[in-house]
């Protein structure tokens, strides 16, 4: 009992030492705006949009308001579980609630197409319960349930996502993945109160026991859900609870262990069951405030020092949610109430991801934009563009102009490194055009020469506007201009019109036909091609009178003549 009072002594000594501190870094944030309610929300690297949940379905929404909200199209027996967009934005993956494939992955440039489905399959062939979708290396690793302390752990290759995912581990709590894709922690994976540390191939490399290294070691100790991983993967952050000898009040407390060396400090005292959240560049820790007043806020706490920097959005009753932009823009907070999200931030400025590297980055096409990791940063002037970046994160770079093949590479920058990019003069991007025709069977034409007969893909067109001809003998030449665009097939079809024609039929057959003195034809014989207005024919047969008339043929008709012959 003594040495329980002692530790629980120490404890509240060591957290004497967490004071309640002005500090600059970060900066004071402000209530920026609201948003509607949502039941999930995500937002894409760049900070400007978010993905949702709403009873109409899942939908890509501005966070600033300014257009309309784009429908993503999920299949019709799936419920979503989560989303995650890739590093560079340009992808979206959504966990599922169905039966047979439970992730997959859409472009965000076009909210209906899907790049893949996949999931883990079931041999009793029963719904898939996933979750928790997060970026490793170059992979996807996530979740199936749906039992607690049973859930499964696999990884889907990006670079080749038709492939089923691979089965990581069993039996783990829960796991979460450095911010920069370096590290994988597998948590209570199956032990209470342990780690498990993977490299981004997935290469065990140290098991971490939180309930040695603590100080709340020698206190009844039980680990909780909520839990954050530094940029670099080196730091767990996580909530314990402690219940306190005879006469104390049982304590949530926010813990930080440095998973290579086993260190471990407190960080702040928080209320139970609450969740907290991690910045984007580390510095900074939101969690909900625990004191007595009715006037209930969140705290950010610098995690270096464990002062508490400042408080924001006061009055709260319950923050059930939050989330903070990759960007460092935002901090998200959702209450339990039905009422509006709150963002939170600066008005241009990024209060929660330093800039302490530089990128400049040159090139030699018209034009071309430059993105890194989903942040657009403007059009690359022909004296090169210069944009502050963090050290933390490898850069993604993107660049793309109109007509042009994309360029993209990866950047990773040490602290106060200036860094130049040479962007190769860009690809020009070709197009295919898919012709079909109606009826089908017609030569197709482009600016004037022969590719091919319907129906017929021309591959390897440049961007632009052609001019294609579909003709076909006994119909109308059709043609338009059509414009190609490049990476896609554009489709266009032609509707072909019957030229003008004349079918002879003769009792009996076999008679020649005769038009302006020329033999076209025995009967039964179709005279395509006629000029429309009266024609004069003449139908010869040895042994029969010749017999000669006059028919009217109208610019898009078809015209039928049946004569008897009478012998001599």
């Amino acid at each position: 009992m003594r040495l329980r009072m002692f530790s629980w002594l120490v404890l509240a000594l060591a957290l004497s030492n967490v004071a309640v501190t002005q500090s600059t870094s970060p900066p004071n944030v402000q209530l920026l705006r609201e948003l509607p309610k949502f039941s999930k929300y995500r937002f894409s690297p760049d900070g400007t949009r978010l993905v949702v949940q709403t009873p109409q379905g899942v939908q890509l929404r501005r966070v600033d308001g300014a257009s309309q909200a784009e429908a993503v199209n999920l299949p019709a027996n799936a419920m979503a579980t989560d989303f995650l967009f890739s590093r560079d934005g340009r992808q979206l993956f959504v966990t599922l609630v169905r039966p047979g494939a439970c992730v997959i992955g859409i472009d965000v440039t076009q909210p209906n197409r899907r790049l893949f489905e996949s999931g883990p399959a079931r041999a009793d062939n029963q719904t898939n319960y996933c979750l928790n979708p997060a970026l490793l290396g170059d992979s996807l690793v996530f979740q199936r349930g749906p039992y607690r302390n049973q859930e499964e752990l696999y990884r889907l290759d990006l670079r080749a996502p038709q492939a089923p995912p691979a089965l990581l581990t069993k039996q783990l709590r829960t796991f979460k993945v450095a911010p920069n894709g370096s590290r994988l922690i597998v948590i209570g994976a199956p032990r209470e109160g342990h780690v498990d540390v993977y490299s981004d191939a997935f290469v065990r490399q140290q098991t971490v026991n939180l309930t040695s290294k603590s100080p709340l070691a020698s206190l009844p100790f039980k680990w909780y859900e909520h839990s954050a991983v530094s940029p670099d993967g080196a730091t767990l952050y996580y909530t314990t609870f402690a219940r306190c000898p005879s006469g104390c009040a049982s304590a949530e407390f926010i813990a930080k262990t440095n998973v290579d060396t086993g260190e471990t400090s407190i960080i702040a005292q928080t209320r139970p069951g609450s969740p907290f959240w991690l910045s984007p560049d580390g510095r900074t820790l939101a969690s909900f405030d625990n004191s007595a007043s009715p006037r209930k806020s969140i705290v950010l706490t610098d995690t270096s020092t464990g002062s508490q920097v400042t408080r924001a959005f006061e009055g709260a009753q319950n923050i059930v949610d939050g989330q903070f932009s990759l960007d460092g823009r935002y901090l998200l907070i959702e209450e339990i109430c039905d009422c509006p999200l709150r963002l939170y931030g600066l008005p241009n400025q990024t209060p929660f991801l330093q800039a302490d590297a530089t990128l400049f980055v040159s090139g030699r096409t018209p034009g071309a934009l430059l993105t890194t990791n989903g942040v657009s940063r403007g059009v690359i002037p022909d004296d090169g563009l210069e944009v502050a970046v963090s050290s933390l994160y490898e850069q993604h770079l993107h660049v793309q102009a109109p007509g042009y093949e994309a360029f993209n590479a990866r950047v990773k920058l040490r602290p106060r490194e200036t860094r130049s990019v040479n962007v190769p003069a860009l690809a020009r991007t070709l197009g295919a055009l898919n012709v079909t025709s109606h009826p089908s069977g017609a030569d197709i034409v482009i600016d004037g020469r022969r590719v091919g007969v319907t129906p017929f893909v021309v591959p390897n067109l440049p961007p632009g506007d052609v001019r294609v001809t579909v003709r076909r003998d006994g119909y109308f030449d059709e043609e338009r201009v059509v414009r190609v665009t490049g990476n896609a097939t554009t489709a266009s079809t032609f509707t072909l019109r019957e030229q003008p024609s004349v079918s002879f039929v003769s009792t009996p057959s076999g008679a020649s036909i005769i038009i302006n003195g020329q033999a076209v034809g025995k009967t039964p014989f179709v005279v395509r091609r006629v000029t429309p207005g009266r024609l004069t024919y003449t139908l010869r047969l040895p042994g029969y009178l010749d017999f000669t008339g006059r028919v009217l043929v109208a610019p898009d008709g078809q015209v039928e003549v049946r004569e008897r012959l009478t012998r001599k």
